[in-house]
């Protein structure tokens, strides 16, 4: 170790150019980053509902839509109708608009003519009321609670941007509206705008929180400053990694930077407070840092590798989300790791002082002595209890609605279309059909299905295209009320429909291939709803020989996290073994890399309880929490038995060896994990729940991998080692 220290000292100079070119490279790199907002990153790597998805995307101009509605105060009135038209000619000037169904149409089809709206004529929007009355739930001006809504379903291409959003946004603004808006697409435009909030603003605040607690800890701001630099640079290159690969930031890989930065500090704070130590004990630099290396080299070398191999356990996940976030935080914490080995050393062998000879009285964990022996297996006892109390209970939720926290406008949002609509995002039914689309045999079978679906308690409302055919057959013949059975009629309306590409029901019949959409608004998008949705298709399908297909996004996100639990277990069980083997490599004895998988076994048993409890649903990011947890909480048993054995071999035995190993470590220790749930704190102002799940759980498992480190770890050594 000395060598190196004499090596970082003799090229001091060019080692200190390397670093500035390395930040100034990272910092170039950043400005290439680009963001995510696609939810099909949650989509598993082989995907059933995703064919079906692509084939019916393949066959109907779109299913991407945006839902706006707009509260009229009153009703469909001149001032109303004159502002809504603002918006139906941005629509139609908008080339990433397919079509839309819009309130304020500037004329309408009623009785094979063509009518012209007035705005300033009574009986014109007297007329325009009177045809959506004929549309029935397809009607563009709803009624909820005494309040009327203009109603805008927006079919997008798969070109339209969240630019195109805000666009859409203002233009409704600009007219003295208030709105409201969902929709898969619309949604996932958002998460643009809050993913470039979380990386301006989450990872600066984490590192302030573990700046904060490491100088409480340290009690000296050049030592605090010090500890954190290699994590923050650390999150600095793998921004700047990310960037130069063309890598896209989404929800998920936003967290690397955060993980980097609280996960990589724990070298930087284990080697400043060991320099520490050694200023008190009045070593020069040189001394100091040699002897800090020989104490804690090997073990920040395991922690950095076992932090690694947590993520990297997360390869075994089915999505490309989980496996980037798994590359991507790996690189950060290697990043931060290697830089610790460079960094630090090129910094303090130029005579810089930590603390100096003045006297410091650390701060006193000896509290948590009193737990060891046989109160630790009292803890133990809670920790089963709680793990029985709670695993029945985990539920494996996950929908597009889960992603955002209650409090932002996309919830509230969604929420109140929801009320208004009847129902949530929607989803999707398909059949290819024999003959003409339009026969009435067809019209009876489909209008059968939609009745059944809309008896069912799950279910919202339904859209079928006969159920429109039949409205375009009033509007056509008026007093007309039933489906056309006249063959020359269907043949018209498929004519009419065949002459206007902008008909909503040409995204519900596609003519050419003989194939049948319909929209289906569950009540809500819980897995029970949407399985039980599948089970019904299916009993109808069997009962009259049909084929209808069941898809949607949110059955992508369903198929996910009916996979989470397996996958969880696998790459849980991976870590695991990988954690052991580079125990085993460091301690060369099997018994003490045994004995330092307990504490982290325990904590894992715990954090499944406290999933129960507190109804924190088991999905694709909090599932990852678990294989994280093995990666990052061993550190602390890593740190304690490596403590433990190194003075053992010095000669140490009985109460002295476990309690220097305890005083040497748990200050540390604690301060590392303190520091690691305070700065993933910064995630609980994300407007993303989602972020504050994971750091919720992070607290949990950090202390509680803490408690069991500092307690029943040493009742364990001290009786078999």
């Amino acid at each position: 170790m000395k060598k190196y220290i004499l090596f970082i000292k003799k090229y001091a100079i060019p080692l200190r150019l390397l670093l500035v070119a390395l930040v100034l490279l990272s910092i170039v790199g950043i400005t290439r980053i680009k963001i995510s907002s696609d939810f099909r990153i949650f989509v598993p790597e082989v995907s059933i509902h995703q064919e079906k998805l692509d084939y019916m995307n393949e066959h109907f101009p779109s299913s991407d839509q945006i839902i706006v509605m707009i509260p009229l105060k009153n009703g469909l009135d001149r001032d109303a109708y004159l502002s809504l038209q603002k918006i139906h000619q941005y629509l139609d000037s908008d080339p990433e608009v397919l079509r839309y169904l819009g309130p304020a149409p500037a004329s309408i089809e009623m009785a094979g003519n063509s009518l012209t709206i007035q705005a300033d004529d009574p009986a014109s929007l007297l007329r325009l009321q009177t045809y959506f009355d004929l549309m029935g739930q397809m009607s563009p001006i709803v009624t909820s609670q005494g309040q009327t809504y203009g109603s805008f379903t927006i079919f997008i291409s798969e070109n339209y941007s969240a630019s195109q959003v805000h666009q859409l946004e203002d233009v409704i603004t600009d007219q003295g509206f208030t709105y409201y808006a969902t929709g898969d697409n619309y949604m996932q435009f958002l998460i643009f705008d809050y993913i470039l909030t979380i990386l301006k603003f989450i990872p600066p605040i984490a590192l302030f929180f573990v700046l904060l607690i490491f100088g409480i800890q340290l009690q000296s701001l050049k030592a605090t400053f010090l500890s954190i630099l290699p994590a923050g640079l650390g999150a600095l290159t793998t921004l700047g990694f990310v960037g130069w690969l063309g890598k896209e930031v989404s929800i998920v890989t936003v967290l690397a930077p955060v993980f980097t930065i609280v996960i990589g500090s724990a070298d930087g704070l284990h080697f400043i407070s060991h320099v520490q130590d050694e200023e008190r004990n009045g070593h020069d630099n040189i001394t100091g840092l040699t002897s800090t290396l020989r104490m804690v080299g090997l073990p920040m070398i395991i922690t950095t590798v076992t932090s690694i191999a947590g993520f990297m356990a997360l390869l075994t996940m089915n999505t490309s989300a989980i496996v980037d976030l798994a590359v991507f935080a790996s690189v950060g914490i290697l990043f931060a790791g290697l830089i610790t080995w460079y960094v630090l050393p090129l910094i303090l062998v130029g005579n810089v002082r930590l603390h100096g000879h003045s006297p410091r009285k650390p701060m006193n964990f000896n509290f948590l002595k009193k737990l060891w022996g046989l109160p630790s297996l009292g803890l133990l006892g809670a920790v089963l209890l709680i793990f029985i109390l709670g695993f029945s209970q985990i539920q494996t939720e996950f929908n597009m609605l889960m992603v955002y926290k209650e409090s932002t406008d996309i919830y509230k949002s969604a929420a109140k279309i929801q009320e208004i609509n009847q129902g949530s995002i929607p989803l999707y039914l398909y059949m290819d059909i024999d003959g003409e689309l339009l026969s009435s045999d067809n019209a009876e079978k489909f209008q059968h299905l939609t009745n059944e679906l809309e008896k069912e308690p799950y279910i919202g409302k339904v859209v079928s295209p006969y159920d429109i055919v039949q409205i375009l057959s009033g509007v056509l013949m008026p007093g007309t009320d039933t489906y056309p059975s006249d063959p020359m009629v269907q043949s018209q309306i498929q004519a009419m429909l065949a002459s206007n590409e902008d008909s909503p029901l040409n995204n519900l019949m596609n003519f050419d291939q003989g194939i049948v959409k319909i929209i289906v608004f569950p009540k809500d998008l819980n897995n029970e709803t949407l399985n039980k949705l599948v089970a019904f298709i299916d009993d109808y399908n069997a009962h009259h020989q049909m084929t209808i297909e069941v898809t949607g996004i949110q059955y992508l996100l369903n198929e996910l996290n009916d996979s989470m639990f397996s996958n969880q277990l696998t790459s849980t069980g991976l870590a695991m073994v990988i954690v052991f083997l580079l125990l085993l490599l460091a301690l060369r004895k099997a018994i003490p890399a045994l004995i330092s998988l307990v504490p982290i076994s325990l904590t894992m048993v715990f954090l499944f309880g406290f999933l129960g409890l507190s109804g924190i649903s088991l999905n694709i990011m909090t599932t990852t929490i678990f294989s994280i947890t093995v990666g990052v909480g061993i550190d602390y048993a890593i740190h304690f038995t490596s403590v433990f054995i190194h003075l053992k071999k010095d000669g140490l035995t009985g109460k002295e060896l476990i309690d220097k190993t305890y005083a040497y470590t748990a200050r540390p220790i604690i301060a590392n994990a303190l520091g690691l749930s305070f700065g993933l704190s910064a995630l609980f102002i994300s407007p993303l729940a989602i972020h504050t799940n994971v750091a919720t759980l992070m607290w949990v498992t950090m202390l509680s991998s803490v408690l069991f480190s500092l307690t029943f770890l040493p009742t364990l050594l001290k009786k078999t080692i």
